[in-house]
């Protein structure tokens, strides 16, 4: 009787043990009626015969004998088919999911097939009447050993510990990628969000190299301590960002024995602090850089210049009579002039080369690798397409516009404050030379 009760317990913690949410509380109660009308049927036997038609007692040796059960319909029909329809359920559950089974599980999943597949055996050569001893039923012995192998997994394997079924779900369910390594580099488990990041399935990355597999992850595998890097992605054309964190994982003899790798996306993070950056460094009018990113910037050249001993340039420039344009057409339009003159700039200028607003109306322009007499020739081509632009004021008026600019070049020694203090002296001298021109110290 018990042998039937048995068989619906293994098959419910197989459903436990394989996390199948559609076999619900209610279901089970369901399937529980079989082996419980089965126990009624073996009590009330005598009255039907339905599980035993005529049981007898065969003598084996004079002292012992064996109970020759001769089954009935109810045995073949119902009972036999129920139990191995519960076996062939729990078999393919345990085998369809072995490769999904985190590392810290499979010892328990090995455990209960093995107590599941032992009795099975055992039962199913008795009913084919393959048995050492003829009429003797074996299974009785073979679900004693499976009990104590489960009786093992429970007690020593933990099968039931709340705390490894917790940090499971919370693996699954939290909000980073987390890959767990073994102590050869190889994938063991990987949680749902790091299978959207790597773009490969539980099943699929189980017992692959992690440094084989995905050399764009700039990480280390080598170190004994915990370590953090930043990696850059590029998922369906868009890239991503990812904080990473490799920690070594110890045993009790401070061996290491695998890593547990952790990925969490800050691209909105590092969008947002572009954004920030761009915008602290960007004139909110004109669009070009502002006077302290242009500084920034400027030293970084001046010491790759003094560095590869190249040539450097800048154009000091000032629209003329600015003043009298807000003045007389207003600060609209005096407005637009400024981002005209930038946007005249930047079709002369190279991808290379930067510009930016230094003051109210006064610009200027930075110019890698430049010599004093191709800086020249860039400002007279600039100074000459402000002058032939042609402007329309809000009442339909044409005007013109009008700009000085000053060249210089580094010395090669001077710091960036001299070099645009030479700029702005030549820029002085082409306000003075009569506006609309260029001049070069």
């Amino acid at each position: 009787m018990g042998i039937s009760v048995l068989t619906f317990s293994w098959f419910a913690m197989t459903l436990h043990h394989t996390g199948q949410p559609r076999w619900t509380i209610r279901s089970l109660f369901g399937l529980s009626i079989i082996p419980l009308i089965t126990i009624l049927v073996i009590w009330t036997n005598p009255y039907h015969h339905l599980f035993r038609v005529s049981p007898s007692l065969k003598i084996i040796t004079s002292s012992f004998s064996v109970l020759k059960s001769n089954y009935g319909i109810y045995f073949y029909a119902v009972h036999i088919p129920f139990n191995y329809l519960l076996y062939a359920i729990s078999f393919f559950l345990l085998f369809s999911s072995w490769k999904k089974v985190p590392l810290v599980y499979r010892r328990q999943r090995l455990i209960l097939t093995l107590s599941l597949v032992f009795p099975f055996l055992v039962d199913s050569l008795y009913v084919v009447g393959f048995t050492p001893i003829p009429e003797f039923n074996f299974a009785p012995i073979a679900f004693s050993i499976s009990g104590l192998l489960m009786s093992w997994n429970v007690f020593s394997l933990q099968f039931f510990d709340i705390s490894q079924l917790a940090n499971d779900i919370v693996v699954r369910t939290m909000q980073v990628g987390v890959i767990v390594l073994d102590k050869e580099g190889r994938i063991t488990d990987i949680n749902p969000i790091a299978e959207k990041i790597t773009g490969i399935s539980l099943t699929e990355s189980i017992g692959i190299s992690f440094a084989q597999n995905f050399p764009d992850y700039t990480i280390s595998l080598e170190s004994a301590s915990d370590e953090e890097v930043e990696i850059t992605l590029e998922q369906e054309g868009e890239k991503h960002y990812y904080h990473t964190k490799i920690s070594p994982v110890f045993d009790k003899r401070k061996n290491i024995v695998g890593r547990v790798i952790t990925l969490h996306n800050v691209s909105e993070l590092v969008n947002l602090y572009r954004q920030v950056r761009e915008v602290s460094q960007t004139d909110s009018l004109t669009g070009v850089l502002n006077r302290r990113a242009f500084i920034e910037k400027g030293e970084n050249e001046i010491a790759r210049t003094v560095r590869h001993k190249k040539h450097l340039s800048v154009i000091m420039m000032d629209i003329d009579d600015f003043k009298n344009i807000n003045d007389e057409l207003g600060h609209q339009y005096g407005d637009k002039s400024l981002i005209t003159i930038t946007q005249i700039c930047r079709q002369e200028m190279r991808a290379t080369d930067e510009i930016a607003r230094y003051g109210g109306d006064e610009f200027i322009i930075l110019l890698p690798e430049t010599s004093a007499t191709n800086a020249f020739n860039l400002a007279e081509r600039i100074c000459n397409n402000i002058a032939d632009y042609k402007c329309l004021t809000e009442s339909g008026e044409s005007c013109t516009l009008s700009a000085s600019l000053g060249v210089a070049e580094f010395d090669g020694i001077e710091t960036l404050g001299s070099l645009l203090h030479r700029a702005d002296q030549a820029l002085y001298e082409a306000k003075h030379a009569g506006k609309g021109q260029v001049k070069l110290i």
